[in-house]
């Protein structure tokens, strides 16, 4: 599944993860219960720690220009990725 991002989609995307990054949530014993279940896929995978989701906000794109990256892409399938 494929879902495009308006600008407005796309910076909380970003938001989400520069906040779940900045309260150190990418360490399971920081974060809620439901939480820890959707960033573990429900345990079905490892979920990423810090340096990994500061990867991964780089790669859905940034605001360095302070022009958003139009038609960012998310990937369920695959993983997220820009496109």
């Amino acid at each position: 599944m494929i879902v495009d991002l308006n600008e407005q989609e796309h910076a909380t995307v970003l938001a989400a993860l520069h906040y779940y990054r900045a309260q150190g949530q990418g360490h399971p014993a920081n974060r809620d219960d439901d939480t820890h279940r959707i960033a573990t896929a429900g345990d079905a995978v490892s979920s990423l720690d810090g340096p990994g989701v500061a990867a991964l906000e780089t790669s859905v794109g940034t605001y360095d220009d302070g022009d958003p990256n139009e038609g960012a892409h998310i990937c369920y399938a695959c993983g997220w990725e820009l496109k």
